[in-house]
């Protein structure tokens, strides 16, 4: 499979999509650079899971690699009136290639054509994530401040 020669596109998260998140958050080298890092059980991530799929002012969408289906990582959308909270998690078998800045594009052009009206995006990223940051400054957020090892960044769209 020759990554560098694929399109990621994006999808809306699915219940199907459920424990694949479930290994991905609690994989040991994505909890670290979460706000929680415990573990999670079973049981808590599928209520949050379901919850999230069903409320309205949350965005979950899924990147993929075109042709084999590939899930790259989840990018997930809070909506808090004009401005949402945005967050990505990458399948730990697909870190190191070069695809969280595309997934991240393509979701935030996904979520714009859905919601015209947000005109911000927040994302909160530990200062330990060198590679979220990178991410996120490739996509041009900018940061903001920094609070308790956190830094606060925004895109204005």
């Amino acid at each position: 499979m020759n990554i560098s020669t694929m399109t990621v596109k994006v999808r809306d998260a699915v219940l199907d999509d459920i424990e694949d998140l479930y290994i991905w958050r609690n994989h040991e080298t994505t909890r670290p650079m979460l706000h929680n890092t415990e573990a999670i059980e079973w049981e808590e991530h599928s209520k949050w899971y379901s919850e999230a799929l069903q409320n309205p002012d949350r965005c979950s969408l899924i990147c993929y690699l075109e042709g084999s289906g590939t899930k790259i990582g989840s990018v997930s959308f809070n909506i808090q009136a004009e401005t949402a909270l945005i967050s990505i998690i990458i399948n730990p078998k697909m870190r190191g290639k070069k695809l969280s800045t595309t997934c991240l594009v393509e979701a935030i052009r996904t979520f714009r054509l859905r919601y015209p009206i947000i005109n911000v995006l927040n994302a909160e990223i530990k200062c330990i994530n060198d590679a979220g940051k990178k991410t996120f400054s490739n996509v041009g957020f900018r940061l903001k401040q920094i609070e308790d090892d956190i830094g606060f960044y925004l895109l204005a769209l």
